[in-house]
């Protein structure tokens, strides 16, 4: 029997030796863990753009500054869509219009590039020939049109000039070319539609015509020619359709030409300045002109606004113009609404910069400006 077991434990250690014995599991230590999967790390929330715009503005009141004086188109035009614009910005502020007048509304420009807030608690509007002005290199311009954050235009108006029928003149071609008849026209004075573009029909069109500057704003260019001391005068449709819309249909005053993106249908057959220019340099000189009526009445925010509130204002000033109630109001308040955005009105601003030199040479010597 000793024998026996001496035996078993024997064979015993030669199985553990070649291995064949089961073996208990080995408990698994801390370096050879499989690592322990752990949760990812929960990103902070994105915090909802619209929210943050709402809170900026809740409570705020934001600056309309109007570069012309009270009563006017520019002014009643920004009073209207103050009125309204507010409810599409998110955080609803309150719109404030202040006028702030002088050199044409070049001072309002200047104030709105250089000086107002570049929050998105301000923003205005002035008369689009400033850009223009721009392009002419008028010296005391301290903007860059191109950098304004542009909300959009109001309305895309067109030029044309009118005559009394008792001067005997009922046609452009009447004033044209050397043998053409003096076409005494009343004006604001230089700078303005007014005067710029039957300044520059002269040089245009060999047009023959004697410009009366001083009156105070279409509305006195009308009178003047209701009691005859001026044979008639170039301003925009939206103005004159309300002013000698009643002699125009009465045949008392005759269309004699028109520029702008279209052509008005009241006035038929009255021919374009464009299409009666003879030579690329005056067509182009005709365009440069009145390019920047495509854009009339347009907004602009300063330079530097954070880029998620312009676009909340320029949101809102597409809406605010295609809202019933804003429109309705609008139109007792005789105002023309066909609005652009802001990018087709960043592209009408680009090309009134971009003209070639030659172009701009010959505007500057049509105006003389050189």
């Amino acid at each position: 029997m000793g024998r026996t077991l001496a035996f078993l434990v024997a064979s015993t250690l030669v199985i553990a030796a070649c291995g064949g014995a089961t073996q208990a599991p080995t408990p698994t230590t801390a370096a050879t863990a499989a690592p322990a999967k752990t949760a990812a790390p929960t990103a902070a929330p994105t915090q909802d753009p619209t929210k943050a715009i709402a809170d900026f503005y809740r409570g705020k009141t934001i600056r309309v500054i109007v570069g012309l004086e009270a009563g006017g188109g520019f002014d009643t035009t920004a009073r209207v869509l103050a009125r309204h614009m507010g409810k599409y910005i998110p955080g609803e502020p309150t719109l404030v219009v202040e006028n702030m007048v002088g050199a044409g509304s070049r001072v309002a420009a200047n104030f709105l590039y250089e000086a107002a807030p570049k929050d998105g608690t301000a923003f205005g509007v002035f008369n689009e020939l400033q850009v223009l002005q721009q392009a002419l290199g008028q010296a005391d311009i301290k903007f860059d049109a191109k950098q304004f954050g542009w909300l959009g235009s109001v309305f895309s108006a067109t030029i044309v000039c009118i005559a009394r029928k008792d001067s005997g003149i009922t046609k452009v071609q009447d004033v044209m070319g050397a043998s053409g008849k003096q076409f005494i026209a009343g004006s604001t004075g230089p700078g303005s539609n007014t005067g710029d573009f039957p300044q520059t029909l002269r040089t245009a069109l060999g047009a023959n015509i004697k410009i009366v500057s001083g009156y105070n704003g279409t509305a006195g260019i009308s009178r003047a020619v209701d009691s005859n001391e001026v044979m008639g005068g170039c301003w925009t449709w939206e103005s004159m359709s309300v002013t000698q819309g009643k002699n125009l249909a009465d045949g008392s005053m005759v269309p004699l030409v028109q520029q702008g993106d279209e052509k008005i249908k009241e006035l038929g057959s009255t021919p374009t300045a464009a299409d009666l220019a003879t030579s690329d340099i005056n067509k182009k000189l005709i365009l440069a002109i009145t390019t920047p009526t495509s854009i009339s009445k347009s907004f602009t925010a300063p330079p530097g606004v954070p880029a998620e509130r312009l676009k909340a204002l320029q949101d809102a000033f597409t809406k605010a113009w295609n809202d019933k109630d804003l429109l309705e109001e609008a139109k007792k308040a005789k105002i023309d609404v066909a609005p652009k955005k802001a990018e087709d009105t960043k592209k009408v601003v680009d090309q009134l910069l971009s003209f070639d030199k030659a172009t701009i040479d010959a505007l500057k010597e049509a105006l003389g400006k050189k």
